[in-house]
């Protein structure tokens, strides 16, 4: 990551140590750098494309899609404490989102099976939607962050029981409850904005 930003910690973004007896974020390695030829959807082999979705892909070294509202699902399924992040290199427009999805239930949708997403929507708004039969319930209320989100933050979301914690730069931002999809799941990753494009895409059981 070459965000000059950085994590609050100043520690590499995979060493899983703690601060102030709290696990920091992130906790685990880099899954996806994206560094290599165009191609997709979906980004690689290690990637499934939402079944709803045009898909995301490799656009210039960075990920992204030339239409709204696509998105792409890690092959592999972790253990229900889990965390997903990655690195926003281009801003979506107003209104639009970055989406990091968490306990997906399903290995080819983002809908209907359940999951978590925590929406972030520059400059300031974040909010945590618990997703299941098409139906998107807002937990709690909308958060705003201190600073606008910007160019080389490292946008994180992290679950544990059923506590959802949301990180910039892996400052915790917003903390929400919920129970109701408590198993192992895959992460993923949606755009609702064609022109957003993050970088190095991580996450995994913590």
């Amino acid at each position: 990551i070459a965000s000059g930003r950085g994590i609050a910690s100043g520690r590499t973004i995979a060493s899983g140590r703690t601060l102030c007896g709290a696990l920091a974020f992130p906790a685990t390695g880099i899954l996806d750098n994206f560094n290599r030829a165009n191609e997709g959807p979906p980004p690689s082999a290690s990637w499934t494309t939402d079944v709803d979705s045009n898909g995301l892909r490799v656009i210039s070294n960075q990920c992204g899609s030339p239409f709204q509202g696509d998105a792409a699902i890690w092959n592999t399924s972790f253990a229900a404490n889990q965390e997903a992040y990655c690195t926003l290199k281009v801003l979506p427009v107003a209104a639009q989102s970055v989406e990091l999805i968490l306990r997906n239930q399903s290995a080819t949708e983002l809908r209907v099976a359940g999951c978590y997403r925590a929406r972030f929507m520059p400059p300031t708004r974040i909010n945590v939607i618990y997703v299941v039969d098409i139906t998107e319930t807002t937990i709690g209320a909308d958060f705003d962050t201190v600073a606008n989100m910007a160019v080389d933050d490292v946008l994180g979301v992290r679950i544990s029981g059923s506590t959802i914690t949301v990180y910039v730069n892996g400052v915790l931002q917003v903390t929400r409850t919920h129970g109701s999809i408590t198993g192992a799941g895959r992460i993923a990753l949606r755009h609702t904005d064609e022109t957003a494009r993050v970088d190095d895409f991580g996450g995994g059981a913590i």
